[in-house]
């Protein structure tokens, strides 16, 4: 089963596109959100998001729970950048704790399930809806490119695997005491991510333990 793109009247500037996208995610209408991204990247979302429910939950409930101001809108040819500014719940601080727990049971001689990332999507979702998190501040750019005359989200999920699996090597690193070695790790993240919120709390521990 695959999603259809549902028809939708289109936005004809980015920061109309990125609030059309926030909606639909925010609603779990993913057929919709799916109008909103770039041509290369919809198998990859669609791979990705098609009946994951686990994923599909987390990303709508975290939405919701996200507010947003545009801060920047900048437009070069083909191209465009929005810095969003968000006041969302420390997604970082809830995945960290739950990815370092997880570490430490992989340490200690437990199999780690074998989507570990849907695995922890689950406690945080259930954290989430329990109003267990605090908020946070942050600030994100969203990329865009101009396609066939219309504005185009594009995700690079590609990092974004990338950069988890560097986190869960800082993780199981800083677990078993390498914490020069996870520090590494999260440098590596932050040439790709500057803003990773997931790796600054990281660090943050690595450091609390180093002392």
């Amino acid at each position: 089963m695959s999603f259809s793109c549902t028809h939708v009247h289109y936005p004809d500037k980015p920061e109309k596109v990125f609030n059309e996208y926030f909606k639909a995610i925010a609603t779990g209408d993913y057929k919709k959100s799916l109008n909103y991204i770039s041509s290369e990247e919809k198998v990859l979302v669609e791979d990705k998001y098609k009946n994951n429910d686990v994923l599909n939950e987390f990303n709508a409930i975290t939405y919701k729970l996200t507010t947003w101001k545009i801060e920047k809108v900048e437009i070069d040819k083909n191209e465009a950048k929005l810095t969003v500014l968000l006041d969302s719940p420390n997604i970082g601080e809830i995945f960290g704790r739950n990815i370092a727990d997880m570490s430490i049971k992989s340490y200690e001689g437990d199999k780690l399930p074998h989507n570990i990332y849907n695995d922890i999507y689950k406690k945080v979702t259930k954290e989430l809806k329990n109003g267990n998190f605090t908020y946070i501040n942050s600030k994100k750019e969203i990329r865009f490119k101009h396609e066939n005359d219309k504005w185009k989200i594009f995700l690079d999920l590609q990092k974004d695997e990338q950069v988890k699996k560097l986190i869960l090597e800082a993780s199981k690193l800083s677990t078993e005491g390498k914490y020069n070695e996870a520090r590494g790790k999260l440098k590596e993240v932050f040439i790709i991510d500057k803003d990773n919120i997931l790796a600054k709390d990281l660090l943050k521990r690595i450091e609390k333990l180093k002392k």
